[in-house]
């Protein structure tokens, strides 16, 4: 039998870079396109359009503008969504961090799953 645990439970944690991509992402679905054509489209290569989609790495001013010229929207459009779901996961008590701050707590690994599982599926409500 395993000892009970005092500690309090995590909570949920997400990076802001990977809300912005989470909504990249289901845009470029929506308009029927697949990594790579964007990816050629704004001069990156699939690879590193994956990485900014997951939030690995975050969308640049200039990418943002690319993609979102793609998508058949503004970088505002884009920007003012991810701020709607942010305030929503942390209304649900759900952190957003920056990839700064998490470089800082690397902790917040395991937060990090159940918050991109729950941005998931708040954007995936949210259409």
């Amino acid at each position: 039998m395993s000892p009970i645990s005092s500690q309090a439970p995590r909570p949920a944690a997400v990076i802001y870079s990977a809300v912005v991509g989470h909504i990249v992402l289901h845009r470029r679905k929506f308009r029927g396109l697949n990594q790579a054509a964007v990816a050629g489209a704004i001069g990156v290569s699939q690879s590193a359009y994956s990485r900014m989609e997951a939030g690995a790495i975050p969308i640049t001013l200039e990418a943002l503008e690319k993609v979102s010229a793609v998508l058949g929207c503004t970088p505002n459009e884009i920007l003012q969504e991810a701020d709607g779901h942010v305030q929503t996961l942390k209304s649900q008590g759900v952190m957003v961090v920056g990839g700064a701050e998490l470089r800082k707590q690397p902790e917040l690994g395991a937060a990090l799953v159940l918050g991109l599982a729950l941005l998931a599926a708040l954007i995936a409500a949210a259409r």
